[in-house]
């Protein structure tokens, strides 16, 4: 696993877009972290068609989503204490 972690320092665009919502769920932050500037480099990218730059930009917002819902999740949780 170790292994794999260090060649994974960055993501392309088919990586990144390959991650399902609920599979950014369950990643370690620092990789969410390199999967978001990936879609946002994407996103922004003009040398990109501008389709690949939507499915960056709704599989970004997907992400978002997911990250919404876990910290709000969170927050109940902490809110029950």
């Amino acid at each position: 696993e170790i292994a794999e972690r260090e060649k994974q320092f960055y993501y392309t665009y088919d990586d990144a877009i390959k991650i399902q919502p609920s599979q950014f769920a369950n990643m370690q932050i620092a990789d969410r972290h390199l999967v978001m500037q990936q879609l946002i480099g994407d996103m922004n990218n003009n040398n990109l068609d501008h389709e690949k730059r939507e499915i960056a930009r709704q599989r970004y917002w997907a992400n978002i989503a997911v990250e919404t819902a876990r910290f709000d999740k969170k927050q109940q949780i902490e809110q029950r204490r």
